[in-house]
């Protein structure tokens, strides 16, 4: 995801792969910060709202402008009925859907055919709930 990430604008860095702190990827545009944390756990599991809830507490430790958390597993319908519970504006949520969709802008970036009509913040928050 990093390598997407970059591959369509953003400045990266990756956090270590164990003990990383609550998130995986800082993403850098301008003088923002994003935090990305990503699961890839296969079905069924899925995310629930005690790890949304931690990673939305990281985001406000971190002064972060905000935080996306990608599920390729999705989430729990008992989070998604809570979500107005977890620092919406703070943490976005994205299912495989999304994550597919930034890799399909890094592909598509890479081969030359898009560049983004979009500021790049919007696009990374689009598409997500």
């Amino acid at each position: 995801m990093a390598a997407a990430f970059e591959g369509i604008g953003f400045q990266t860095r990756l956090t270590r792969p164990a003990k990383d702190g609550g998130f995986d990827i800082e993403l850098y545009l301008g003088a923002k910060i994003y935090l990305v944390e990503v699961k890839h756990w296969s079905a069924p599991s899925q995310v629930g709202i005690g790890m949304v809830t931690h990673f939305a507490e990281v985001v406000a430790m971190r002064a972060s402008d905000r935080g996306l958390f990608l599920s390729s597993s999705g989430f729990r319908n008992s989070l998604l009925s809570q979500r107005m519970e977890i620092a919406p504006a703070q943490v976005a949520l994205g299912d495989g859907r999304k994550i597919i969709g930034l890799c399909q802008r890094y592909l598509e970036s890479v081969q030359g055919v898009w560049q983004p009509a979009t500021d790049l913040s919007e696009l990374l928050f689009l598409d997500t709930f």
